[in-house]
This record gives C-alpha cells, structure tokens and sequence, in this order.
C-alpha cells in the first residue's frame, strides 16, 4: 500500500514540474516575445570533390535567412552568428542548383526561411600547363657599372587549378630592380601567375605553381674605378736672365679620374697641359687642360688654373771700397791709410745690372775723438733695393795725430837740401 502512495506521490511531483515549467514558458514569452529579422549570410561551398573547383564569380554568393528570436536577443544578431552552407558532395562538372542549409548555435533562433532556398553552383575540371617565367627589369646599376643578362633556373614553372583561371596564364613574372646594385645579384623568388596583357591573374591563389620558386642571377660589374690624385704643373723654359720662377700654384690643386681598374691603378697623379716661361719677367696664369693616359678620364672639370710666380733672381756681390772719415775732430789728422773694406751686397740681379759702385757708402764718424788709436766701426749705406749681407772688416783703425808745432829758425842742412 506504502509503494502505491509512493508512486502516485512521484506522479503528482512531475506534473506539478510540467505544469511549472509551462507557466514558467508562458509568461516568459509574454514578457519577451519571439520577433523576426532578415540578415544577408554568405554561403560556404564544402565537400567539393576532389579534382574539381567552382568556377569563380564577382562576388561570394549569399542568401537571405528570415529567423526568429526572442526580442532580447533579435536585435543583437549578426550575419556571422549563422553558418550557410551548400554540400557538394557527388556533384560532377558543370553548373547545377543545390539546396542552401543554414543554421545557427543556438538553441533559441529558429530559421523561418531561407531565400532563395537553391543556388546555382558551376563546377570545373583541373587544367595544368607550362609557363615561361619573364623577368622583369627596372632601374640601372649606376655609373661605372654594367649588368649583364638575366639567368633564371627554371625558365618554365608548372601551373595546375582551375581550368578558367589556368586559361588566363600566359607567363610567370619576377620583378627585379636594379636602381643602386653594385654586386652580382643572387635571388630566390615567387614568380607571379600574369595574363596576356602582364597584369597578375585574377584568382591565382587558386593555383598550385611547382616549383615555387625560381632562382635569379645578373652579374654585375664594375666598368671604372675612381682615383683622387694631385695635379702636378708641367712648367718648361728659363726666364728672363735675372728672374726666377719663385712658386707655382695649381687651382684646383687635385682631380677626380675614373677608368677601367687596370688603367687606373698605376696612375698616381695628373700633369696639366705644357706651359712655356722662355723669357718671362713677370708672374704667369693660364687655364690649361689636365692631361690622363689612355683609358683614364677626368670626372668633372677637365681645365685648370696654373699661376707660374716669376720674380726678380736675388744674388749676392761683394764690393771693396775705401772708407771715409766723418767729422775729423778739430786740430787733429789722420796718420795712415784708413783700410778698405769688403762689403757684400744681396739684391735683385737686374739691380745689380744698373748700380753705380760709387752709391756703397763706407765710413767712420770719428766725432770727439782725440789724437791716438782707435778702432772704430764701419757704417755702411746702400741703394734701397740691396741688404747688407756683411763688412770685412766691420772694424778699422784710425789712427789721429795732434798737428806739429813750429820750432826755430834755422839755416838748413846740407843734408836736408840734398834730399830736396
């Protein structure tokens, strides 16, 4: 009897919950009512079978999926909360339509409808073909540089997709670019699928290109070399007898050459053009041209400015003149010779040509001196365009006597009228 209560007991408990759970539904839906909405989804093509692509289009294709959601949640949904799908398992080449499934994750949204319910869906076969891989060269190596041709290991790629987009293929492309590139050139690249008209292929993700990869090579080689050297003044000729060259500038004094690197490289410096100074009294400038052996040429400015400094040769003379005595002190006289002396000159040597030997003054000033001996410094004057180099001796002695005083008279001697 206990079991039977017990069971009736169990009965009355699940309709209790059944009852519950329907008001529970019931006023649920009363406070949060199902709406509708229409979102545009795109479909995803699976199972395609193995050997067969669906034939490209402009656009992804999609559909519209009319659903149904409590309004809490409605207006939160996205095309991407939802998966449209279209199987094409066992389809064949060719176009068909195939029915549309879409569905969702949860529990709560219901698919009213899907419009339109069938799509049409074109499949093709695999194609595959030979294509000749182009490379394509921009830019120059610079100056002093040469490429050479352009080696490619393969020069054919296989390309194997859908037939439509393989049609499309007329060649591989490789760009490379030389702007700059002064070392042979050693690459790996992808080449990419280009039509008939060099543009990329549209699609050609799709494709499957063996190998991947090609190899890529141009030599690059250096034609000139460079060299800064100094500029050394070809100078030829003797000038004007007396004048000197006294300096020699180069403006500029170096230049920039370029040349193969064989012919380059014993070249240590550059010589101007000749210039001729036979005769010359006076400073010389001219624009000459920089001379380079074969093979080697001047970069930039081929002239330049040589000045030949020409001056007056400066030399050495020596002149023996007598000294003269200044200011003999009153009621005194020289006793003796003063000595000569030895003067050297240094000038210009056309100077010397017109000096008058008389102008080398050498004298002494005895000024207050008294009879006796005395040793007394020689001073020496010059035109102005010569410089005392020296005096010898620079020193002379002057010897000074008191004059004789008168004695008595008396008759001569014999012997002094004799030596008369």
């Amino acid at each position: 009897m206990s079991a039977i209560l017990a069971s009736f007991d169990l009965a009355r408990g699940v309709v209790a919950l059944v009852i519950a759970v329907a008001l529970f539904g019931v006023v649920r839906t009363e406070t949060n009512p199902a709406e509708t909405s229409t979102l545009e989804i795109s479909v995803n093509l699976r199972n395609v079978p193995s050997g067969l692509f669906p034939e490209p289009g402009p656009r992804t294709p999609t559909v519209r999926a009319r659903v149904s959601a409590p309004r809490d949640i409605v207006s939160g949904l996205q095309p991407s909360d939802f998966h449209a799908s279209v199987d094409l398992s066992g389809a064949r080449v060719g176009a068909d339509d195939f029915p549309v499934t879409v569905d969702s994750s949860a529990p709560q949204i219901r698919v009213i409808e899907v419009l339109p319910a069938r799509i049409p869906v074109r499949l093709e076969g695999t194609a595959q073909k030979s294509a000749a891989v182009r490379v394509n060269r921009t830019g120059n190596v610079p100056p002093g540089y040469d490429a050479g041709p352009t080696v490619v290991d393969p020069q054919e790629v296989q390309v194997v997709g859908p037939s439509s987009i393989v049609a499309l293929v007329a060649s591989m492309g490789v760009d490379l670019k030389m702007d700059g590139v002064t070392v042979n050139v050693d690459a790996t690249s992808a080449p990419t699928p280009l039509d008939a008209q060099g543009k990329a292929v549209t699609g050609a993700q799709q494709l499957k290109i063996t190998p991947e990869t090609v190899h890529v090579q141009v030599a690059v080689t250096q034609q000139l070399s460079y060299k800064t050297v100094a500029i050394q003044a070809s100078v030829g000729g003797t000038p004007q007898s007396g004048f000197a060259i006294q300096g020699i500038t180069v403006e500029p004094p170096v230049a920039t050459l370029a040349g193969a690197p064989t012919a380059l490289s014993g070249v240590d410096f550059a010589a101007s053009e000749h210039i001729d100074v036979s005769d010359a009294n006076g400073t010389l400038a001219r624009q000459v041209a920089i001379l380079v052996p074969p093979g080697v040429f001047v970069v930039q400015q081929d002239l330049v400015r040589v000045t030949v400094r020409i001056g007056p040769l400066d030399i050495a003379q020596t002149v023996t003149t007598a000294v003269t005595a200044d200011n003999l002190p009153d009621g005194a006289r020289l006793a003796g010779k003063i000595p000569l002396v030895q003067i050297t000159l240094d000038g210009p040597a056309p100077a010397f040509r017109l000096l008058n030997f008389g102008d080398v003054k050498a004298r002494v000033d005895l000024s207050g001196l008294g009879p006796g001996t005395h040793s007394m410094p020689v001073q020496v004057s010059a035109p102005g365009d010569f410089s005392i180099v020296s005096v010898i001796p620079d020193l002379v002695t002057v010897m000074l006597e008191a004059p004789a005083q008168p004695g008595p008279t008396s008759a001569p001697s014999e012997e002094s009228i004799v030596q008369s």
